[in-house]
């Protein structure tokens, strides 16, 4: 109890299984980023894709802040957020299609930015981004 004091962690787990935690969440975060980056800038053959860069922003900026805050304010439920392993094989198979369409819907943008399939407005992106940032933010008041 006097060690939990004096390394400012006020949550249950050992230093070993918090220092696990934390490297765990910042391999992950890693991946998360080289993923994002394969997914967008590859199918859209460059980097200068900024609706992707918008995207990402949207996305990682906010689950960044968040996963320090959990990490130092409740790593528990931090650690019981990142299992992702499901033993029902039906339950495997939704999660395996879900990744499909995961994977679709967002090469298939890339390929649009590539190919010059459509236009989206500049206010529309922006409107977007912002509507996915209010999501992250509802989602992180519910965990």
């Amino acid at each position: 109890m006097e060690e939990e004091k004096t390394s400012g962690q006020n949550h249950k787990l050992s230093p070993n299984e918090f220092k696990k935690l934390r490297n765990t969440v910042i391999l992950r975060f890693i991946m998360a980023i080289v993923f994002l980056a394969v997914i967008f800038f590859i199918p859209a053959g460059t980097i200068f894709y900024w609706e992707a860069w918008v995207y990402c922003a949207m996305l990682l900026i906010p689950m960044l802040f968040f996963l320090i805050y959990l990490l130092n304010k409740s790593p528990e439920t931090l650690m019981r957020r990142m299992k992702t392993t499901e033993k029902e094989k039906r339950q495997k198979l939704l999660i395996g299609l879900t990744w499909l369409v995961f994977l679709l819907a967002f090469v298939i943008p890339g390929l649009d930015f590539r190919f010059g399939w459509s236009r989206v407005p500049i206010w529309l992106v922006v409107v977007s981004a912002l509507i996915i940032l209010g999501g992250d933010l509802i989602f992180m008041l519910v965990v």
